[in-house]
């Protein structure tokens, strides 16, 4: 594991296999490394020699007051400690909002779930309301997350207070690591991991959002915890008891994360089938957990079937089709995802994890890699954990999907892993060692390392640093704080608000609306002038034909259309194609002039929209995306209300929003 860390994470193997530029960002980082590593290693040793006392007793301090807390004591200040951290962070850097479309996509859902409803009723002009991870199956109108990751989030969601989820559970998920490791190694070694999870900025930075990443490591490290009481059971009974709540809590996981809940049981089914057969009164309990685990999976499956008409068929499969699943194959996006592919997308999760881990001015992976070569011995869990990781790089490897929001999140589950080696790094390398000054020395470096990367402020032109990391994970929304600013002073009421999120936007979803998948929409956008398919779509809806033929005219003219060059100067958000000189319609000279977003984005507004008892939407103002003269098109549903177009100018850096009365 040292060999594959060091290979992918430390070399770094993602520039190497980087069919492009790869990760500029890293070069720099690695000098910053190591004029960093030059300081603080001089540094210790100048104490360790020269303040001998001094040196000596910070980390006999350090373990003097980690110890001296009770049990309990210690559990629960972790526990109000990171809750507390949590919901900070959630102001300080989200303002305590969803960030992310996967979080607005949940947050929508589970107002939906917090209403007594897995779906909406969907409208029929859904290219003014629709997502990229929206599904309509059979006038059901849902996300395409599955049943847990957004029911723990409605339950905050009916209190008011969606972004106290994470917190409490991520304190959770901290009294369930300390407990396992409290019962598999020291004392010491296990409060050590828990301050360090406790004080970890991608676990802070996680759990100051709303993804379901959170959730999903507080289920299945609950199921770790119970390992432990599990393989001392004294008799078959308490087996069974413990191994019931094990499968339970896995099976709680499938319902959040199911790839993260099936990888990490494959390595602990490993581990447990092993120790049955040692102790074979243990086989008993293997099939009780099975047993608890299928009730929440049932649950699920039932939902699926509520939503997407089959138990088997996830939203997933229902919005990406067989593209979404793990494997080596064309994948949503139409680009061929092979194991040198993968090889990028795990190297470049390791690498980033190098920043976010810890944020100390020194790239985490180096002290998980030193541990894994320097330790001696490894115990039973140690080959639980390490097949952890293993089956989550393996299983990562094969996922097209890249998880770069907030830090390299698809690797969450297994953060507490790196912890524990990053812990004992200071301690296998001080046995290695036989002078007493390099071994002082040694024994201050984290110490060094944990002050800096709290106190440098995040102005400094460095990678490291928690605030250096928060300055980055920051959020702002003006556009759309401008827009809800407006529409409050406005006080409107019965309303419909048209946003503008750009031409690419209004094109991607007309697209998705005939039957297009919504990462195929978008490469379309992105290859093909926009001009032309805007007259395409334009014309396809004046023909009286029905929605499937609709779409099969437009996907064949797109077949035979070449590509365009993309315009450059436009950001990711608004990336579109046009043919050099061209001439435009008055359509797309229209569509033209309001192709920028401005920082709008539809999905943003998504929750604002309330449903009413039967499924529609509803309440006092509903969002919709603006396109102009086709807004028409919901004069019909929407005919009892007043209309307002939102309007977001760029004036230099600044953002004007006004509201202007539509007639309809």
């Amino acid at each position: 594991m040292a060999l594959v860390l060091g290979a992918l994470g430390l070399v770094p193997m993602a520039n190497l296999v980087a069919p492009g530029m790869g990760m500029q960002w890293w070069n720099q980082s690695v000098r910053l490394w190591t004029l960093w590593a030059v300081a603080v290693a001089g540094i210790a040793l100048l104490i360790a020699r020269y303040a001998r006392r001094a040196g000596q007793a910070i980390p006999a301090l350090y373990a003097w007051g980690v110890l001296r807390p009770p049990r309990r004591m210690f559990v629960i200040a972790l526990g109000v400690a990171v809750c507390a951290l949590g919901v900070f962070f959630s102001w300080y850097l989200f303002r305590l909002q969803p960030v992310t479309i996967d979080e607005l996509s949940m947050q929508w859902q589970a107002r939906l779930l917090a209403g007594g409803r897995l779906f909406a009723r969907a409208e029929q002009h859904m290219d003014f309301f629709n997502t990229t991870q929206m599904v309509v199956v059979d006038g059901r109108w849902f996300t395409h997350f599955p049943l847990g990751a957004f029911a723990l989030l409605s339950v905050g969601t009916a209190v008011g207070a969606p972004w106290l989820v994470n917190p409490v559970l991520a304190a959770i998920g901290a009294i369930a690591i300390y407990r396992f490791f409290a019962a598999t190694t020291s004392e010491l070694e296990a409060r050590s991991v828990a301050l360090l999870f406790a004080l970890s900025p991608f676990v802070l930075f996680m759990a100051a959002s709303q993804l379901d990443h959170v959730a999903a490591l507080v289920a299945i490290w609950c199921a770790i915890a119970m390992l432990p009481a599990w393989l001392e059971a004294a008799t078959p009974a308490r087996a069974r008891a413990i191994g019931g709540a094990v499968g339970l809590f896995l099976g709680m996981a499938a319902t959040i994360r199911p790839y993260d809940a099936a990888l990490c049981t494959t390595a602990i089914g490993a581990f447990q089938l092993h120790a049955a057969r040692r102790r074979p009164m243990l086989a008993s309990s293997l099939v009780f957990q099975a047993l608890a685990g299928i009730l929440p999976v049932a649950l699920l499956l039932a939902t699926n079937w509520a939503t997407t008409g089959h138990p088997f068929t996830f939203a997933y499969d229902s919005l990406n089709g067989p593209a979404h699943r793990p494997g080596f194959h064309v994948d949503p996006m139409g680009e061929l995802h092979t194991p040198r592919r993968g090889v990028y997308n795990v190297s470049a999760y390791l690498m980033r994890l190098d920043l976010a881990l810890l944020g100390w001015p020194v790239p985490a992976l180096l002290l998980v890699v030193g541990a894994l070569a320097l330790q001696r011995r490894a115990s039973r869990w140690d080959y639980l954990l390490l097949g952890l990781l293993g089956a989550m790089l393996a299983g990562y490897w094969a996922f097209w999907g890249e998880g770069r929001a907030l830090g390299p999140r698809f690797l969450f589950t297994a953060a507490p892993v790196f912890l524990l080696f990053v812990v004992r790094f200071p301690t296998v390398l001080r046995e290695r060692l036989t002078r007493p000054a390099l071994r002082g020395a040694v024994a201050l470096l984290v110490p060094l390392w944990f002050v800096i990367g709290w106190l440098v402020p995040g102005a400094a032109a460095q990678p490291s640093g928690t605030w250096a990391v928060a300055r980055r994970t920051e959020a702002r929304f003006d556009a759309i704080r401008l827009i809800e600013q407006a529409v409050a002073a406005r006080g409107l009421s019965h309303a419909v608000v048209f946003v503008s999120d750009g031409w690419r936007s209004r094109l991607v979803a007309r697209l998705q609306a005939l039957g297009a998948r919504p990462f195929g929409a978008q490469k379309i956008v992105e290859h093909y002038d926009a001009c032309m398919l805007q007259t395409l779509l334009d014309s396809a809806e004046r023909a009286s034909i029905d929605p499937a033929a609709r779409w099969r005219l437009v996907s064949s003219t797109i077949a035979r259309a070449p590509s365009a060059p993309p315009v450059p100067g436009l950001s990711a958000a608004d990336q579109l194609a046009l043919t050099v000189d061209a001439p435009m319609s008055p359509d797309c000279q229209r569509e033209w002039s309001t192709a920028l977003s401005n920082g709008v984005d539809l999905p943003r507004f998504l929750p604002r929209n309330e449903i009413d008892r039967a499924g529609r939407l509803d309440g006092d103002v509903i969002f919709a995306r603006d396109f102009g003269p086709r807004n028409a098109l919901l004069s019909e549903r929407f005919a009892d209300r007043a209309w307002f177009v939102a309007r977001v100018t760029r004036v230099g850096n600044d953002l004007h929003v006004s509201l202007e009365p539509q007639v309809h």
